[in-house]
């Protein structure tokens, strides 16, 4: 019998979403709402990621970004999608990202 692994696609697409999971429950407890972020699927951007400003693993960076990814949540909308897919372009072409 040949065991083959196949360590791509939606198996590790399992197992990141579920690390993901269990992290938010566990940072839940220090940040209140942290969860909600889960509402919405992560991207290649976003709207923390156009604020400009970098974020540490800190627990008061973590707030930061909580509060970017409420208000995205909050006022999700088509304009506010261009409008970030703007920002990342133009990002990308002046270089400035990390």
């Amino acid at each position: 019998m040949h065991l083959t692994f196949d360590l791509s696609g939606s198996f590790l697409d399992r197992i990141n979403a579920h690390l993901t999971i269990e992290f938010a429950f566990a940072l839940e407890k220090d940040v209140p709402w942290y969860r909600q972020r889960l509402l919405v699927r992560p991207g290649i951007t976003g709207w923390d990621q156009v604020c400009g400003e970098y974020h540490s693993p800190s627990k008061e960076d973590t707030y930061k970004k909580l509060q970017n990814d409420l208000y995205y949540i909050k006022n999700c909308s088509i304009s506010l999608d261009i409008s970030i897919v703007f920002k990342t372009l133009g990002t990308i072409l002046r270089r400035e990202g990390r």
